[in-house]
């Protein structure tokens, strides 16, 4: 009964809407799922109540899942889960320092963690932002995992662009950036979207009420409202914290920042589909991390646009 309650709870502004009694979108959400695969959340970020049956078919949802054992090979899954690895895999598109807390002393880390202005801890195998915070000088016997229950990596704080910081200050603005490659290496950019964190927050997160926005693939440019995973009804044309206009902002550095995921893209052949996250800096860009799939819903909710058949074309 607690799912069908907070599945009617969530249909009701649709319902209040189009002025439609409830059951009605209830039935068609049931009717998305059997015929589309889609779950609840899919059904309302990707606007399955106002759509038709061949845009609803254009959707990569929950029911296609199938296709990421496709792209990408279980044998590399570490390598994107765990943040250590990746950073010693993609060295070579990273800039920050660096500590593995599992390898490391204490006193090692208390001297990383002095070395630097402002240090982030995260657990070396989280996902959604969850427990990343400032590291804490006494916090020492947490990160050399005594405790033996979370591992931390510890990473030197990165300086964004000072417009990109200026739009949220206290997070790291991140570029979501969906990467797809075929079987003969042929490569491409199927999504972009600039994640913003709320005032306050250390991660642009959507489960974190970060903001997501559009960006057009050719041109590094916002290119529609943002929008919140969590309030999926209310849409932005400015960042409602720092009230900076979002819709012709223009991305930095944006023909250095695909050239770089195109080649980061291709370095593990048996991982295809892959949504990596680029910091913008003063003078480049630097990869923060790489996930597999990364989500359906940030590849195409920002952009109300469907993936599923430029997906099976890279098949």
């Amino acid at each position: 009964m607690g799912v069908l309650k907070r599945t009617i709870d969530s249909l009701k502004p649709i319902s209040e809407k189009y002025e439609k009694p409830v059951i009605f979108f209830l039935f068609d959400l049931l009717w998305c799922y059997i015929r589309y695969g889609s779950k609840r959340s899919e059904y309302i970020l990707f606007d399955f109540y106002k759509k038709s049956g061949i845009e609803r078919s254009t959707f990569y949802t929950r029911g296609n899942t199938k296709y990421e054992k496709i792209f990408n090979s279980e044998m590399n899954h570490d390598i994107f889960w765990n943040k250590a690895k990746f950073n010693e895999v993609f060295s070579e598109f990273i800039k920050r320092d660096w500590l593995d807390c599992s390898n490391s002393t204490k006193e090692e880390i208390s001297s990383f963690i002095k070395s630097h202005n402002k240090v982030i801890a995260k657990p070396i195998d989280n996902e959604q932002g969850i427990g990343i915070h400032i590291a804490d000088i006494n916090a020492i016997d947490i990160y050399s995992n005594e405790d033996k229950k979370t591992r931390y990596i510890l990473e030197d704080y990165i300086e964004q662009h000072p417009i990109i910081n200026e739009i949220n200050p206290t997070s790291v603005n991140s570029i979501r950036v969906y990467t797809i490659v075929d079987k003969k290496q042929n490569v491409d950019i199927l999504s972009a979207s600039l994640k913003v964190g709320t005032v306050g927050a250390i991660v642009d997160n959507a489960h974190s009420d970060g903001y997501a926005y559009p960006i057009d693939i050719e041109t590094g440019i916002i290119c529609g409202q943002g929008i919140q995973s969590e309030k999926p009804f209310q849409k932005y044309y400015y960042h409602p914290n720092t009230n900076i206009k979002m819709i012709g902002f223009e991305i930095p550095h944006w023909d250095q920042l695909k050239k770089t995921v195109l080649i980061a893209a291709c370095k593990i052949p048996a991982s295809r589909l892959i949504a990596w996250d680029i910091a913008i800096l003063r003078d480049g860009v630097e990869i923060i991390e790489g996930n597999y799939t990364g989500g359906r819903d940030l590849m195409q909710y920002p952009s109300g646009i469907g993936m599923l058949k430029r997906i099976k074309k890279f098949m």
